[in-house]
């Protein structure tokens, strides 16, 4: 136990979190450790150990004194940290939860719960608890055909030679059990050392192959622009640069279908589909010919890699029409959600072209539809939503409508109790705090003085 956890997490990882980001990856450890009510010793000689990291030593006593009573602890909403740092989190209390061999429904209820705290939704959490029980799964069968292996070797009397025919057995029966290379799960090469593909199944049309690039964990610095928009800026040492904004949206070459979520396609993770596949298909080819336009402009390169910039606004595009059919299925906020969501990427990538005219024009877009579903809102998205709406009232210099959704968020807590800890709460105060210093600068941030989407 002890050995594994050592191995897996990853010391230099955590000795690069900041003070509140390792106060809350212990807070998180520590939920992880005690959820299936059995502690381990070496659970705790490691927790132990990543505590003494902690420079606040009040913060060190009180996570001791939490771990001899196992008193439960809240963890406060932590979507702010670094996207890249809050997937190798997870990927360590995943690590953690099945360090024993199994996993416990209230150690995956656990995950599902800190994976919401970090800002994935539950259809990522889901899917990460899946990837690592059938990754798990696949280490164990390894580790049976290894020790089958060293059996056969030690009784052998000519090592050499049984032990080179057991290993191509091995690998044999590896490469069946594991589907590592059936087309279930087909991996794509990648020129650039910060990117990795793999090719899944449309759900609509059943093609086989649409690539899906995945950027790989800590590879990108990432900013954000004055409206949140998150924007690759440079590599870690020793990576290629990957502006992601240009690789997220999958397109099946064959029926056009667009989404930014692996769960939207098949793959041997994504068995159950995640909308209404055959009532889809009934609206889905009325519009064909207008994909097809759009993808006829594009390069060789449109389903590759090297995607172009503008290529990229074209993929945003489709996935905007596909939530556009999606929507008038079901769940409208989410699909209207998706859509303003790329409709704010677009303009980000717009606006690195010059062309500020289309750009603006998807900001007021997304503007008109981030309104139209504000009152359908509630918790955390219509704080968020508020805040959004400041900004860009603020930067085509509507000072009264800002002033309004800076209103609505300074009452937001009148008539309600909130605990500190609580993440709504949270997010209210960050996105208070935002709006205000951008009301107080709000000259800055005006579109006639603006050369780009970051303040000059």
């Amino acid at each position: 136990m002890q050995e594994t956890l050592h191995t897996e997490m990853d010391k230099t990882f955590i000795d690069t979190l900041s003070e509140k980001n390792l106060v809350w990856f212990v807070d998180a450890l520590y939920g992880m450790i005690i959820a299936d009510n059995r502690i381990d010793s070496h659970e705790v000689s490691y927790l132990r150990g990543v505590i003494s990291r902690l420079s606040n030593k009040d913060e060190a006593e009180r996570l001791v004194a939490m771990l001899k009573s196992r008193r439960k602890v809240k963890l406060e909403y932590a979507g702010h940290i670094d996207r890249s740092e809050a997937f190798q989190i997870i990927l360590l209390l995943a690590d953690v939860a099945f360090s024993d061999g199994k996993l416990t429904q209230s150690e995956a209820d656990y995950l599902k719960y800190a994976g919401n705290r970090l800002g994935y939704d539950s259809v990522f959490c889901r899917e990460m608890l899946m990837w690592m029980q059938k990754t798990k799964q696949e280490e164990l069968k390894l580790k049976k055909q290894y020790k089958r292996l060293v059996t056969l070797s030690n009784s052998s009397k000519d090592e050499s030679k049984v032990g080179a025919r057991t290993v191509v057995e091995v690998k044999q029966n590896d490469l069946v059990e594991s589907n590592l290379f059936s087309n279930e799960e087909r991996y794509i090469e990648s020129s650039n050392n910060s990117l990795y593909g793999k090719y899944v199944q449309c759900r609509v049309c059943d093609y086989p192959d649409v690539p899906f690039w995945i950027l790989h964990k800590k590879t990108m610095r990432t900013q954000v622009n004055i409206f949140g928009v998150t924007v690759y800026s440079n590599p870690v040492a020793g990576k290629d640069f990957c502006d992601y904004n240009l690789l997220q949206v999958a397109v099946c070459p064959k029926c056009y279908f667009a989404s930014d979520h692996l769960s939207d396609f098949k793959s041997s993770d994504n068995a159950a589909s995640s909308f209404p596949v055959e009532a889809f298909n009934e609206i889905w080819n009325n519009d064909l010919a207008a994909r097809q336009t759009i993808v006829s402009a594009s390069k060789e390169e449109f389903f590759s890699e090297k995607r172009s910039l503008e290529d990229a606004i074209r993929s945003y595009d489709l996935a905007i029409m596909t939530c556009q059919k999606l929507n008038q299925l079901k769940n409208k906020n989410q699909y209207l959600q998706d859509i303003i969501n790329f409709q704010m990427i677009q303009a980000e990538l717009q606006m690195q072209m010059g062309k500020r005219k289309e750009a603006d024009a998807n900001l007021e877009k997304a503007m008109k539809a981030t309104e139209s579903i504000f009152t359908y809102l509630n918790g955390e998205s219509i704080i968020h939503a508020a805040n959004l709406l400041c900004c860009l009232k603020l930067y085509f210099k509507d000072y009264t409508g800002a002033g309004e959704y800076m209103g609505f968020l300074k009452s937001y807590t009148e008539g309600k109790e909130f605990d500190t800890s609580n993440p709504e709460y949270k997010a209210l105060k960050v996105a208070t705090m935002r709006v205000d210093a951008a009301y107080a600068d709000r000259e800055r941030y005006a579109c006639d003085k603006l050369q780009s989407y970051y303040l000059n």
